[in-house]
């Protein structure tokens, strides 16, 4: 009976755990900039490369958002490593329709204090619904 019990719990806990999943999508872009006295620009565009900055300077990147899905979706940015405290999004914690793609702005203010070298970090973007 014990057995039985536990089985019935764990299958109810996976459904659970499915079920909440099946309405979550994640997307996550690098972050990356290296502090020098140059400029330097990063033209890649599959991540938020910064390229080369100045302390005490700050540049901007574009990232798409989609939603392939027919449902809309509650979409929020949080960013993480040494970069996050750095990073601003134009825009966080909003609605994207379905079938929509909206673009948003990434800014990156290095502090005026911060040493020569490279830093990075991830982005994480959360698609709820």
């Amino acid at each position: 009976m014990r057995k039985i019990i536990l089985v019935s719990i764990g299958i109810i806990a996976y459904l659970i755990i499915f079920f909440i999943l099946s309405f979550i999508k994640l997307q996550s872009f690098d972050i990356k900039v290296n502090v020098d006295n140059i400029v330097g620009i990063a033209l890649d565009n599959k991540t938020l490369n910064f390229g080369t900055l100045p302390a005490g300077n700050s540049a901007f990147k574009y990232i798409d958002l989609i939603n392939n899905d027919d449902n809309k979706k509650y979409v929020y940015l949080t960013s993480k490593g040494r970069v996050k405290n750095w990073i601003v999004a134009e825009k966080n914690g909003f609605y994207l329709g379905p079938k929509t793609n909206k673009t948003i702005k990434v800014e990156i203010f290095i502090p005026k204090d911060t040493k020569i070298g490279e830093y990075t970090g991830k982005m994480k973007v959360t698609f709820l619904g």
